[in-house]
């Protein structure tokens, strides 16, 4: 009764992605969904679009790579799921950091999307998008979040970047540059953001 677009490959890939994370922050995961790129332009035109400022780097690279016949300026535009989806993915530009940077601002356009809509839209939304995504939640534990959406998208949303500055060293291993965390600071800094004033870090990975 698991709801998955896929219950075999994408399944026990997003499971491996839940695992992984898990053996190696020692935190454990409920519940989680899990959306393929692919996906990705479907859910975001499913909800008309998100509100994302450009620079002009970044305007000229959507125009140029995105996919989509439509052109963007820099400032404030309405990005269709293809030019959010290249926007999120942008690595010319910056350093990794400000890649997910990007993907925060996407998802954070899509919360305030969510917001405006009423519950008969979320339920269109919902079900337009449920096929696309691959979650361990149960049908029954999706509606019911779905019946509480309203309340839920009232709650203020918080970020957090893992590693956390100070929390990693840059080095030039055998395969190339890259940032090498310090994990025993990186499980305290997510239980921390996970279960704020609660213990979070568990004693044995995946628990």
């Amino acid at each position: 009764d698991v709801c998955s677009s896929d219950l075999g490959g994408k399944d026990k890939g997003a499971r491996k992605v839940v695992s992984t994370i898990e053996a190696n922050f020692g935190t454990g995961i409920d519940d989680f969904v899990i959306v393929d790129f692919s996906a990705f332009p479907k859910i975001i035109d499913r909800l008309g679009g998100v509100e994302i400022t450009l620079t002009k780097g970044e305007a000229s690279l959507v125009n140029a790579y995105s996919g989509d016949r439509k052109k963007v300026k820099a400032g404030e535009n309405n990005l269709t799921g293809l030019q959010a989806r290249y926007y999120s993915r942008i690595r010319a530009i910056g350093n990794d950091y400000e890649r997910t940077l990007r993907q925060r601002k996407v998802f954070a356009s899509i919360v305030s999307k969510l917001k405006t809509s009423n519950i008969a839209q979320l339920n269109a939304i919902l079900a337009d998008t449920l096929p696309l995504v691959t979650t361990d939640m149960t049908k029954d534990e999706v509606v019911s979040l779905a019946a509480g959406a309203l309340t839920y998208l009232n709650y203020p949303v918080s970020q957090q970047q893992m590693p956390a500055d100070g929390e990693y060293e840059e080095k030039n291993l055998s395969v190339g540059d890259a940032l090498v965390p310090d994990l025993d600071k990186c499980r305290q800094t997510l239980a921390a953001f996970l279960y704020e004033n609660e213990s979070g870090v568990s004693a044995g990975a995946g628990s």
